[in-house]
């Protein structure tokens, strides 16, 4: 009897009801994390089938393949001996991640840690789809593979955006009191659970979320940085920040960053399509093998690069001052400045004290273009590039960085700085670009993006001009240490807010030209050239160099060197 070969794809989806439905900080770190690992937990589950074939409850599996493993997608290819009813097994697998399969999940010995995340993983929308046949060639894998993902979305229409919960019985309190504090939608827990001292109407699901959310940040990094082949040494940190508020401290150069953050978001420039190139074969030697192999092996070195990335961030922070405490308080405990709210396939969402942000943004371009952080200059290896016989691709990101308080609504920055890499990403998608927005207050960006940028352009400017290449960031805040007064009489702040003014009320040429070759000559006398080329390189030559000052100026922050002991922060293991 010929085998059944299938692919088998599951999607958390309807993010907004499932992770960014609320401003709590562990709520959306424990809904992100908890669609990464649910997708680990059905793995592991197949793979127990397939050690109790034929007595799975899917049927006589022979063999598992994990093609793709991202943030909260799975793609597996599925092998039976047996021809499976596979509609069954669609709704099999869908049961293991809404409540109904629990008793599947035990008769299999699933072990205990993965039972309890798909236990919570029922408060989240997972959609499961299958289909016969991956194809012998790479057309027809990847007809396949589009198959499944449209399946997939088509049942996403049709589910509910917010999962139904079970309804509470009335117990005398007040409406308001039975809704949930923190979604403001689900109803509230009839037990009302103490948070942060204070006593709080919760749903179950935000409950549940919250709970993983705390406890899942503790070891996440550990086995990322594991992964990467490295480790942190106990002595440069003894905790990681447990809100915004720790992050932002007190400032790191007094008022103009106190209780200030960076928020990150970077995304993939056209990954999917690079993916199908990798599948018909185009970077052999370096990714090789039948199609559905070459799909698991470009998933695979993805995934490395984004361990090493992670790697390379937590590094690079906790070796800088700012990033292992709060500015200024030796007492209280060294803690890890840095929140990982999204870890995904080909995007990612960090949160650091906003001296870090542009640091950030550097060491992630740095890293994924294979460029050196500190001087900008090409590495031994090649950062995140495919290499075969018919020629080779450097893959790149858009990415959005807000500057803002602590205390801003996260689920509408989070959102900002992802239509700030959409932004970016519509310019070119062959370059890694930054978008950045400093924000004083939120409201008065309103819905129109686009608008605003064009708004806060001189005559003669357009938004696309403002945009930042991510090859051109190292080396900037410490030109601009030289150059700032505080380090010695060179350009005052004023002279850039008057060039910049100018800019705005009069456009460029006549009067904001002659001051900035004013302000260029005075510099350039200084012997200032060198730091002068690192800003042009960065912001261009135009008018738009001295916006970008005039934004940034605040913020662009040289790394000090950490307190704690020397050397690197993150060790190689043995």
């Amino acid at each position: 009897m010929p085998e059944t070969i299938a692919l088998l794809r599951i999607e958390g989806v309807n993010f907004d009801a499932s992770v960014t439905d609320t401003n709590d900080l562990s709520t959306v770190r424990g809904g992100s994390f908890l669609h990464l690992d649910a997708i680990k937990a059905v793995k592991a589950m197949l793979e127990r089938c397939q050690a109790s074939s034929p007595t799975s409850p899917i049927g006589t599996l022979k063999d598992v393949q994990t093609l793709s493993e991202g943030a909260s997608i799975g793609l597996f290819r599925l092998t039976w001996t047996e021809p499976p009813l596979l509609q069954k097994v669609c709704a099999t697998v869908a049961g293991w991640l809404d409540g109904r399969g629990q008793k599947d999940l035990k008769d299999a010995k699933l072990d205990t840690q993965h039972r309890r995340i798909l236990a919570r993983a029922r408060f989240a929308t997972f959609v499961v789809d299958i289909v016969q046949g991956t194809g012998e060639d790479a057309e027809a894998f990847i007809t396949a593979r589009e198959n499944v993902i449209a399946a997939n979305r088509w049942r996403q229409m049709q589910a509910p955006t917010l999962v139904p919960v079970k309804a509470e019985r009335a117990d005398g309190r007040s409406a308001r009191d039975r809704v949930c504090s923190f979604d403001f939608v689900r109803p509230g827990s009839l037990k009302q659970e103490p948070i942060k001292g204070e006593v709080r109407s919760i749903s179950r699901s935000v409950f549940l979320r919250r709970g993983y959310g705390l406890r899942r940040k503790f070891d996440l990094y550990a086995e990322v940085l594991k992964r990467a082949g490295t480790s942190l040494p106990d002595q440069r940190f003894d905790d990681y920040a447990r809100n915004f508020e720790e992050i932002a401290g007190p400032g790191d150069k007094g008022f103009p960053l106190s209780g200030k953050i960076a928020v990150f978001y970077a995304d993939g420039n056209a990954f999917s399509r690079i993916q199908d190139t990798a599948v018909r074969g185009d970077f052999e030697p370096d990714i090789s093998g039948d199609p559905h192999e070459c799909q698991r092996c470009y998933d695979e070195r993805l995934r490395g690069w984004r361990d090493r990335l992670l790697a390379a961030v937590v590094d690079r922070l906790a070796a800088c001052d700012v990033g292992v405490r709060p500015n200024g308080d030796d007492k209280r405990k060294c803690r890890l400045r840095l929140e990982t709210l999204i870890w995904a396939g080909d995007d990612g969402t960090w949160v650091v004290p906003a001296s870090f942000g542009w640091t950030l943004a550097s060491t992630f371009f740095a890293e994924t273009l294979g460029l050196d952080p500190d001087s900008g200059r090409p590495r031994a290896d090649d950062g995140w590039r495919l290499r075969g016989s018919k020629g080779e691709c450097q893959l790149h990101h858009a990415a959005g960085l807000v500057f803002c308080h602590h205390d801003a609504p996260i689920t509408r920055i989070h959102r900002l700085a992802r239509d700030l890499a959409e932004h970016a990403k519509k310019v070119d998608r062959g370059r890694s670009l930054l978008a950045y927005q400093v924000l004083e207050s939120f409201d008065h960006i309103g819905r129109d993006l686009d608008g605003f940028r064009r708004s806060r352009c001189p005559a003669g400017m357009r938004p696309e001009e403002m945009l930042i290449d991510g090859a051109t960031m190292a080396g900037v805040p410490e030109a601009m240490a030289s150059l700032n007064p505080e380090m010695g009489p060179r350009m005052a702040r004023r002279q850039v807010k008057r060039l910049a003014l100018t800019l705005h009320e009069r456009g460029a040429g006549g009067e904001a030209e002659a001051l900035e070759k004013a302000l260029l000559a005075d510099l350039k006398a200084d012997g200032l050239q060198d730091q002068v080329a690192a800003l042009h390189r960065c912001f261009g030559d135009g008018p738009a160099l001295w916006l970008h000052l005039d934004d940034l100026w605040d913020f662009l922050v040289p790394r000090k060197p950490t307190t704690a002991a020397g050397g690197s922060a993150c060790a190689p293991t043995a």
